[in-house]
């Protein structure tokens, strides 16, 4: 998770979407970096309201503006079912 406050954004990084290169290639420039634990990286956007949004749009006079990448549901389908189907599932009747 990234936040630049003078421009008022927070940018969320949601897991398999690639937004690791968009976080490494803008950290240098954020005010605000999280990089561990996972679960605070990837935190999605209740959490980060609930945690720390409303925080800090409270202190910002406004809510930041909140952005993040998301993936293509059917691809993310399509990949969920590809890895479920691998060989080497302990039990395929309770698989996909």
């Amino acid at each position: 998770m990234l936040v630049f406050w003078k421009a008022r954004l927070a940018y969320l990084a949601l897991p398999k979407t690639g937004s690791m290169a968009i976080h490494h290639a803008f950290r240098g420039r954020a005010d605000i970096v999280v990089t561990d634990p996972t679960g605070l990286r990837h935190m999605g956007y209740d959490a980060w309201w609930r945690m720390m949004g409303r925080r800090l749009g409270r202190q910002a006079g406004a809510p930041l503006r909140t952005a993040a990448v998301t993936r293509d549901p059917v691809d993310w389908l399509g990949s969920w079912y590809r890895y479920r189907r691998r060989p080497g599932i302990p039990d395929p009747a309770k698989s996909t």
